[in-house]
């Protein structure tokens, strides 16, 4: 037998087994040097180039024809990689990833997105996925026809992912190719978002409320997946958010970085560095965020409302036609991470399946607006709990601690309880969080908003409970002194907790926390008598 054709059934037969060895075979396509070389990989399986098909890097051709035909006749072929390298911009409409096929981008290169905003459909965390144009679909929201949601996404697969050190380019501050009736300015999708932040509603999304802002594609999205690996690429320039990962089970995200400029008139609006909604085992490590939004989101999604009573939830988005499976966001790892601007490290605010079982640690915030923060509110709670957060390290953050569950109004010190509605069925009940050996050292402000030392603030009808800080410093140049806002906590405890320069006078008199009322079972913690 040849000896090429003897390394060509060794490589087909290292793709077809693919399905059996889960996650282990996505690792054993990164090298044999921890995976962390990202533009040196492993070459033993089968390559598909879409070159063959006609791609090309000149920055003018559209190349979704060419990757769509490498990754579709990779998969009936069992499986491999699919590589664009060399250098050069390929432009590319959306692409869809298949089972056992990954996509590796090798730098310089850049895959850019089209900026042929016609070819998408605004995608939501509300909204099941959908890929295929379906001409027979016609209406708004749930029904609109089926358009791509994503630059890149696959649904429904195993083993798959994309790799790599190149750059994925969302041209989401790129001018639109073209004026529509819709958009007569050819505006990109940041100032198109940047412009609606005024709106009280979407105009064809009724079922979509503004705190999600403006419905556009999103860069990258796995959907009820599983054995997904993403690795060392760069996201960038994405319309909104950048990585979604709804529904997926077993999920490596390692060295992905994200870059967004902030800095642009718009602010990149809504451009989460990675979402996580509903999925399981997901572990992210060595990620470098420097974005508009929430650095990473921590979801399980909305309840869906009715329009016509605006914040009564209806649960509409898991009947038909949306059928969203409901399902919790538990057992993700984040580690040894860097966050830059940002929102910081979220949970919520969209919650009404739960989370659980989170563990982040050795975690970098410079300059984000908050460190580690718990968003939920009364339309859309449910159990979050069990969260171990430790070894955070905080420069230029504005809230280091930020604990709610108002969303997304929070009451001011002086504030009594909300006007909301009481809706027992999205109640959010926070509880068994602890954050250790945490330390912020902070500016007087950040982006003009004057730093705090944070807050943890329940209901009244459902105090979050059982939560512990441990070694926790938080020093801000703010010569007015610093606090720690608290209010309906049952059950806090405090070891070697310091803020300072605290503040002499009213409301914290001298102390640590101010006391808003409604705590009870502190433990160690240096609180006031109630100011409410």
């Amino acid at each position: 037998m040849g000896k090429r054709r003897l390394q060509w059934i060794l490589a087909f037969g290292c793709v077809a087994s693919l399905a059996a060895v889960g996650t282990a075979r996505a690792n054993d396509i990164m090298n044999d040097r921890g995976g962390r070389d990202y533009g040196d990989r492993d070459d033993r399986f089968r390559q598909c180039d879409p070159h063959s098909y006609g791609a090309v890097g000149d920055g003018k051709t559209d190349n979704a024809t060419a990757i769509q035909t490498a990754i579709d006749r990779c998969a009936r072929s069992g499986g491999g990689i699919v590589r664009i390298s060399g250098g050069g911009t390929y432009i590319t409409g959306p692409i869809e990833l298949k089972s056992r096929v990954y996509l590796r981008i090798d730098a310089p290169t850049v895959l850019k997105n089209t900026t042929d905003h016609s070819r998408y459909q605004p995608a939501f965390i509300g909204y099941p996925f959908r890929f295929a144009n379906d001409p027979t679909v016609t209406g708004t929201g749930p029904t609109l026809p089926g358009k791509p949601e994503a630059m890149i996404s696959a649904v429904d697969v195993v083993e798959s992912g994309i790799i790599g050190d190149g750059t994925i380019d969302g041209s989401g501050a790129d001018p639109a190719a073209a004026a529509t009736s819709d958009n007569p300015s050819a505006l990109s999708w940041w100032q198109l978002a940047a412009n609606a932040k005024t709106l009280t509603s979407y105009p064809g999304f009724p079922d979509i409320p503004t705190s999600n802002g403006l419905p556009r594609p999103w860069l990258v999205e796995f959907y009820n997946s599983k054995h997904i690996r993403i690795e060392g690429v760069l996201l960038t320039n994405s319309p909104m958010w950048d990585l979604g990962l709804r529904y997926d089970t077993d999920v490596i995200v390692e060295g992905l970085r994200v870059y967004n400029n902030a800095n642009d008139t718009t602010g990149a609006p809504n451009t989460d560095g990675v979402d996580l909604v509903g999925s399981t085992d997901v572990r992210l490590t060595h990620l470098d965020i420097d974005t508009g939004d929430d650095d990473i989101a921590m979801k399980s999604g909305l309840p869906g409302i009715d329009p016509a009573v605006p914040g009564v939830p209806t649960f509409a988005y898991y009947k038909p036609p949306y059928n969203l499976p409901k399902l919790p966001l538990t057992h993700v790892h984040i580690a040894n991470s860097t966050f830059k601007r940002g929102h910081g490290m979220s949970v919520g605010s969209e919650t009404v399946n739960g989370v659980s079982h989170i563990h982040a640690h050795d975690i970098t915030f410079l300059g984000t607006d908050n460190g580690f923060r718990i968003k939920t509110g009364r339309d859309r709670g449910n159990d979050i709990s069990d969260m171990k957060i430790e070894r955070l390290t905080m420069t230029d953050v504005t809230t280091p601690i930020s604990i709610s569950e108002y969303y997304p109004t929070i009451p001011s010190a002086t504030q009594g309880d909300l006007s909301q509605p009481h809706i027992p069925a999205t109640q959010p009940h926070v509880h068994d969080i602890t954050i250790s050996d945490l330390t912020a050292t902070n500016p007087k402000t950040v982006r003009n908003v004057v730093t705090t030392g944070g807050l943890i603030i329940g209901l009244p009808e459902s105090p979050v409970l059982k939560i512990a800080l441990n070694r926790v410093s938080i020093t801000s140049a703010n010569a007015s002194g610093i606090f720690m806002r608290l209010r309906n906590i049952t059950g806090l405890t405090c070891n070697a907790v310091t803020l300072t320069p605290l503040n002499p006078a009213a409301p914290a008199s001298g102390h640590i926390f101010d006391n808003e009322g409604g705590l009870s079972d502190l433990n160690g913690c240096d609180v006031p008598p109630a100011s409410m």
